[in-house]
């Protein structure tokens, strides 16, 4: 059964309104504490949008009436607070954050035992108690602590670089997109003796993801270029994803990153059974060419959660998306951008290679796309004109490509994808369906 608020990662919407505000914070935090963490130690943290201070306020309160302990880690990146859970034996933790999305919107994220992103089960418990009100109120009220996070969690993703790896005067360009990571991955970089270039790594919320960060790496190439940098690392507002920038200036996206990770690994004997997760809009390139080198490829739906669940399954060590999702399972179980940063920078040190060199050689098919903002999202096979058009982009394509078509599980939005050889018959056949969804009277 479909949920009223839970996506795909997490609940969001725009900050102040139900139930992205106090009140819905409050409700959330009794839930939560009713489910998962009744009498136990529950971690939560924010990025640096300026509604995230009255929000982690209304969700501490919650928790605390619902009888959770309450440890706040202030401002630090979503992976911290998984970091924090499974290092200190939590029961549950809430980041507060919309990711990659603006200022004006906010969200809560949700990690049970270990660091995990919570199944679906536990979300829909989680929701009815919710909806109740959520929860009884407990006979004493928690207790909450407060700790200098961001020092503990760089020192513990310092501390999984590889022993003997020399990163000195390393020059790294980084941007930070203005998020949670601004105290955090210049901090670690520099402790391994990098020379650190930052820009928006100021934490100003009110800006931030605001043409800066991974939905933007021109910025960092930019910054990389200016100042003479071997690599550019950009993130989004909540320290999850990562794109890089080579030295060359190309853009290198979580699909290289996936690609030259599992190599790394598998020749650490560091990947078991040779597996490795994407999703359906990884690109088919990467899965040719991880198959090409004996390595097995595994596509899951959109969304870290389903990446996480399908590496669980078939107990697989990487996996990732992308938009530079990518979980490391041996360090952390969810994605984590500094954690992937330190991993990827310590494999250029041990290779003695450069970016391009070890990114370059992975080749991806060209894409089209197309983002349309939705009215709503009816099931794509029961809108005739939409239906019809996604046929006949396939039958276009044939044997020369695909094309996916999904609704975004954390934005009212329709993302068209094709992937092919023929560039203008992608755009083609992305221009047939976002047509359609226009005629339909979906798209806005």
């Amino acid at each position: 059964m479909a949920q009223q608020y839970f996506g795909t990662d997490g609940i969001r919407g725009r900050a102040g309104e139900f139930p992205i505000d106090p009140a819905g914070g409050y409700r959330l935090g009794r839930a939560v504490a009713t489910i998962l963490a009744c009498g136990a130690r529950t971690f939560i943290g924010r990025d640096s949008r300026p509604s995230g201070v009255a929000l982690q306020a209304a969700v501490i309160e919650g928790l605390r009436d619902g009888g959770a302990e309450v440890t706040d880690l202030g401002m630090v990146p979503t992976p911290a607070v998984a970091y924090f859970v499974a290092a200190h034996g939590g029961a549950a933790g809430v980041a507060i954050s919309a990711s990659h999305n603006p200022a004006s919107e906010n969200g809560f994220k949700l990690f049970g035992p270990g660091g995990e992103k919570l199944t679906e089960r536990t979300e829909a418990r989680i929701e009815a108690a919710f909806e109740q009100g959520g929860g009884p109120t407990a006979g004493r009220g928690g207790q909450v602590t407060r700790t200098d996070a961001a020092a503990e969690y760089v020192d513990f993703a310092v501390g999984t670089v590889p022993a003997g790896t020399d990163l000195r005067g390393l020059k790294v360009a980084v941007d930070c997109a203005r998020g949670a990571a601004s105290a955090t991955t210049p901090l670690a970089l520099q402790r391994l003796g990098m020379e650190v270039v930052t820009t928006c790594c100021d934490a100003d919320g009110a800006r931030i993801n605001q043409a800066c960060g991974s939905l933007h790496p021109d910025h960092v190439r930019d910054v990389a270029r200016r100042c003479g940098a071997s690599i550019g690392l950009a993130h989004d507002g909540d320290g999850d994803r990562l794109v890089l920038v080579d030295e060359q200036g190309e853009v290198v996206n979580g699909d290289r990153i996936l690609g030259l990770s599992a190599l790394a690994l598998r020749d650490r004997g560091e990947l078991t059974g040779g597996r490795v997760v994407g999703t359906i809009i990884s690109n088919f390139g990467l899965e040719s060419w991880l198959r090409d080198h004996g390595l097995t490829f595994l596509r899951a739906d959109v969304g870290d959660r389903n990446v996480w669940k399908m590496m669980r399954h078939h107990e697989a060590d990487l996996g990732g998306e992308p938009s530079g999702h990518t979980i490391l399972r041996r360090l952390s179980r969810t994605d984590d951008a500094l954690l992937t940063a330190l991993h990827v920078l310590a494999l250029m040190a041990s290779s003695g290679r450069e970016l391009h060199d070890l990114a370059s050689h992975i080749p991806l098919l060209p894409q089209d796309g197309a983002d349309l903002r939705v009215r709503s999202k009816p099931a794509l096979e029961s809108v005739p004109e939409v239906a019809a058009a996604m046929q006949q982009a396939s039958q276009l394509l044939r044997d020369r490509g695909r094309m996916v078509v999904r609704y975004s599980g954390t934005e009212p939005v329709a993302r068209i994808l094709a992937e092919g050889w023929d560039p203008p018959l992608l755009n083609r056949a992305v221009g047939m369906v976002a047509q359609a969804f226009q005629l339909a009277g979906i798209a806005t």
